[in-house]
């Protein structure tokens, strides 16, 4: 994903530094200033559809990977109650669960502002600006991903190491019980 935005940014910049050679196109033409205009505006045009599409992918692979997260985390839940009927201190994964909701509800927001921001390119004065804060947004959103998943992964390391001990706990039980017969 690193490399995606990357190249993403240097798409981005390539297709607006385009833009500096459009007067010169346009020069070059012996057609009056209107038709000009018309085509730089064109240009201009076609470069912000090209700019929304590159958003729209990479958001895509955003919205999509946040709902990977989610739905582990919904597994991960699910899997907790189940240590805790089971008789598993589970406070300490109800702890880091919470911390995880919060780092989620936090990329959601994330989320929104960077749809709003693809959706307010085309209407915006300075779209290169607004492409810029579009991926500075989506790096802070991968930043806040991979953080989530630090989050899971420590999670379920300590769900196993705990269902561990427990089935440890139970055999050393039985043991002491055939023990005493």
């Amino acid at each position: 994903m690193r490399n995606k935005i990357k190249i993403f940014s240097l798409v981005l910049v390539f297709v607006f530094s385009l833009g500096a050679f459009a007067p010169v196109l346009a020069a070059t033409n012996n057609g009056s200033q209107g038709t000009d205009a018309i085509r730089q505006a064109r240009v201009l045009e076609s470069r912000i559809k090209a700019v929304k599409k590159l958003m729209a992918n990479q958001l895509g692979m955003i919205t999509r990977a946040s709902g990977r997260m989610a739905d582990i985390l919904d597994r991960i839940e699910t899997r907790t109650e189940k240590m805790d009927a089971a008789g598993i201190n589970v406070s300490s994964i109800e702890t880091l669960i919470v911390a995880a909701k919060t780092k989620q509800d936090a990329i959601g927001d994330l989320l929104a502002d960077a749809q709003e921001e693809m959706d307010n390119l085309s209407t915006s004065e300075n779209p290169k600006a607004a492409a810029m804060a579009f991926i500075k947004n989506a790096r802070e959103l991968k930043k806040k991903l991979i953080d989530l998943h630090k989050t899971l992964i420590e999670i379920v390391r300590k769900m196993k190491a705990l269902e561990k001990a427990h089935e440890q706990a139970n055999v050393q039980d039985s043991e002491e019980g055939e023990d005493n017969e």
